[in-house]
């Protein structure tokens, strides 16, 4: 059964946004975020969407202002005065929709990351990790001296780059394609240390 790494939460994000986290909960929160890919692009979204309605706050409050205190309503007809009263509610309609639509879209939360350990035995295929999540990849180091530079990169069956990532912590991974990739550990020097075999399957 793959373990599936945590994210953020919508609300949390929201929260951050509008400045109503506590200064623990935002250093958390911005801890995550050095690390984590897709919440920042989560947090992205939901700045704008934020700036969005603030905007549209704006808008509506300053229209509503600006009408002088002490004007003067004239009483006319219904039939008369029906379609100004309907203009702002139609505007405001038509706002919560947008809203409703671009958060819709924008809102989905991504696919979580797959997580597979890899092994650099020959002949010990890892079972495929799935095309659409993103790759948590944790390989076996055993035998590499600790603490020193290395440097990692997925290629394709053609031997192009796809991806590269600091050895260290496991490595996260955008969603690859199907096909077959090999996983290589370098030394700083260039020198190749190890490979893995990984298989992405639909």
């Amino acid at each position: 059964m793959p373990r599936i790494a945590g994210h953020l939460q919508a609300e949390e994000l929201e929260l951050y946004c509008l400045g109503g986290l506590t200064e623990v909960r935002c250093a958390r929160l911005e801890e995550h975020l050095l690390l984590c890919e897709i919440c920042r692009d989560r947090l992205t979204e939901t700045e704008s969407y934020v700036a969005v309605m603030r905007q549209a706050s704006r808008q509506w409050s300053a229209e509503h202002v600006e009408a002088p205190a002490a004007a003067v309503i004239a009483i006319r007809p219904w039939r008369e005065s029906w379609p100004g009263r309907l203009a702002p509610m139609l505007v405001a309609a038509l706002l919560v929709v947008c809203a409703a639509v671009w958060f819709g879209r924008h809102s989905r939360v991504p696919a979580p990351p797959f997580a597979i350990e890899l092994t650099a035995v020959r002949g010990a295929a890892p079972g495929p990790a799935p095309a659409g999540y993103p790759l948590l990849l944790e390989l076996d180091l055993t035998g590499l001296s600790e603490g020193r530079p290395f440097a990692g990169e997925v290629v394709d069956a053609s031997g192009r780059r796809v991806a590269e990532f600091p050895v260290g912590a496991p490595a996260l991974l955008k969603a690859l394609a199907p096909g077959g990739y090999f996983v290589r550990i370098y030394k700083s020097s260039g020198e190749l240390l190890r490979e893995y075999a990984l298989t992405v399957k639909r």
